[in-house]
């Protein structure tokens, strides 16, 4: 059934939107068009140019990536955006038609997100009020794209690798994972007999109370710290759980400004190949990403200076 917000014109939209905004707050980041003149930040808000900017670029960047390493056309896909916050990467790849859940953990944004999926008449967005910490195959089903923007490094250690875990299971395709890694290590884990290091990260205050956690929008929901997994572990983690091929993406580049601490990995779902040529080989352990690198560069780029870092690198390891 239609929205009926899709059949508003721009100013009775506009009259909805600031309704809204007086019930749940100003959106705090995903600047979305929702007619002409109409967008979910008014354009005389001192933050208007600013968002419409940043997360247009990063969306152009997570939409590039969605319709290279994805193997359908951005209409037949299934996709599910964990945290989506105000709904901005669910909502624009329901635009070009395809099946979008979103799982958003707080009211305001779960209100906002469906009034603006709402406005643009996108019945195939679906947006469900729910910790990602309830996400399972068996509640939500599989999905050909999984979006996990922004969340991951708000979730504590047990929930990092279990959400890693459920993706897997329900991923038939394609998971993007867009987090700060931990730099350094401070805390291990261990997760079916396996070892992950990571650093620990104060969300809130211990005394904070349940209602003042959930009014910080950009914080976890109510978890004192967080698990800022490495680098490292995290793509051992990927593979250890059944991804069959991590990358990190280059190209298209981050939007400017963000923290040096933040990547974007892709994780492909696929079939291990067995080697024809070798297949002796099939039998040996996969092999493992060392917390520090201990490969060198070629002899002649292998300088005094390169051996002082890796030896410091060494050095803050064992700290």
């Amino acid at each position: 059934m239609t929205s009926p917000l899709a059949a508003l014109d721009g100013p009775a939209l506009e009259a909805a939107r600031l309704a809204l905004v007086r019930e749940h707050g100003e959106w705090t980041a995903h600047n979305l068009r929702l007619r002409d003149q109409v967008y979910t930040f008014r354009a005389d808000h001192p933050r208007f140019d600013r968002q419409l900017q940043r997360h247009a670029l990063h969306l152009r960047r997570i939409l590039q990536i969605v319709a290279d390493g994805s193997r359908k056309p951005l209409s037949e896909l299934r996709v599910l955006d964990l945290a989506c916050l105000e709904g901005l990467y669910g909502i624009e790849l329901g635009m070009h038609g395809a099946e979008v859940v979103g799982i958003e953990g707080r009211r305001a944004s779960v209100e906002k997100a469906r009034f603006a999926a709402g406005a643009l008449g996108l019945e195939r967005v679906r947006i469900e009020e729910d910790d990602v910490r309830n996400f399972s195959v068996a509640k939500y089903g599989e999905f050909d794209v999984i979006l996990c923007l922004g969340i991951l490094y708000h979730l504590d250690t047990t929930a990092v690798l279990q959400l890693v875990e459920h993706m897997a299971a329900a991923c038939r395709g394609l998971t993007i994972i867009d987090t700060h890694v931990g730099l350094r290590s401070d805390h291990v884990t261990w997760h079916h007999g396996r070892r992950y290091e990571g650093w620990i990260y104060r969300e809130h205050a211990p005394e904070s109370s349940p209602a003042d956690r959930l009014k910080r929008m950009w914080a976890s929901l109510d978890n004192d710290t967080s698990f800022w997994i490495t680098k490292a572990s995290l793509c051992n983690l990927l593979s250890d759980v059944g991804f069959t091929t991590v990358g990190s993406v280059s190209m298209p580049m981050i939007a400017p400004g963000s923290h040096s601490d933040r990547e974007t990995f892709v994780a492909h779902r696929g079939q291990r190949i067995s080697l024809l040529s070798a297949p002796t080989t099939n039998t040996l352990a996969d092999q493992r990403h060392p917390e520090v690198s201990d490969g060198r560069p070629h002899p002649s780029q292998d300088t005094k200076q390169e051996r002082a870092l890796r030896a410091a690198s060494w050095l803050m390891r064992e700290l």
